[in-house]
């Protein structure tokens, strides 16, 4: 097998398994996915890496994905918390979220300090920083929390094809933590990738935290 019918294969077993991942998402009611992002963000927050990070990243979550905001709003009560001296909060504990560049399908971090204020919707319902938002360095992150569709145990994830997150993570200094999130059922035997995909350092589920090489 050359290696162009290789990954020939690979991408069709990823666009299968993404069908697979929406329905399953398509399945959950409202109250159930409010219940389980729950879960899953106390997990995450009570993760030893979040004791000493500064700068977070988390995303801004679509419909019928796991809902991080219960991250972003702890994560704002620590950066009010350590406020010292009148300065503002996001000046010793930051919170970002993905800043788009859809001509170059690149992102980066945004630093925000309201999540209905500094979020609107783009083009496509997609929430993004408002313009004039502080950008940061992405070699300033501690901390990235980062959607998928599926994820497996050996840290592989599988996105929605855009490859933002791939290129984005690939950049992030050895020191940054990756954290995928996804429920239960998100969570695969082995999720198919190619060599421009990159692998997240621990996947974090509802019911525990699936610990990646």
């Amino acid at each position: 097998m050359n290696d162009e019918h290789a990954a020939d294969i690979q991408r069709k077993q990823k666009e299968q398994l993404r069908l697979e991942m929406k329905k399953v998402l398509e399945a959950m009611s409202p109250a159930e996915i409010i219940r389980r992002s729950n879960l899953a963000c106390a997990s995450v927050l009570g993760m030893e890496v979040f004791r000493s990070a500064k700068t977070v990243m988390v995303y801004a979550p679509l419909k019928r994905e796991l809902d991080v905001t219960p991250i972003a709003a702890a994560w704002a009560m620590v950066g009010a918390r350590h406020n010292r001296g009148g300065e503002p909060a996001h000046w010793t504990h930051r919170l970002c979220v993905p800043a788009l560049d859809w001509s170059t399908r690149s992102m980066s971090p945004a630093v925000i300090t309201d999540w209905d204020e500094d979020l609107v919707l783009n083009r496509i319902g997609l929430r993004e920083p408002r313009s004039g938002v502080l950008r940061v360095e992405a070699a300033t992150l501690d901390v990235v929390i980062v959607p998928g569709l599926a994820f497996d145990d050996q840290g592989r994830r599988l996105g929605r094809g855009g490859g933002f997150y791939d290129r984005f993570l690939s950049t992030l200094p050895a020191t940054c933590i990756t954290i995928g999130v996804g429920f239960a059922n998100q969570i695969v035997e082995h999720v198919p990738t190619q060599p421009h995909d990159a692998r997240v350092h621990a996947v974090v589920s509802d019911e525990r935290i699936h610990r990646a090489p």
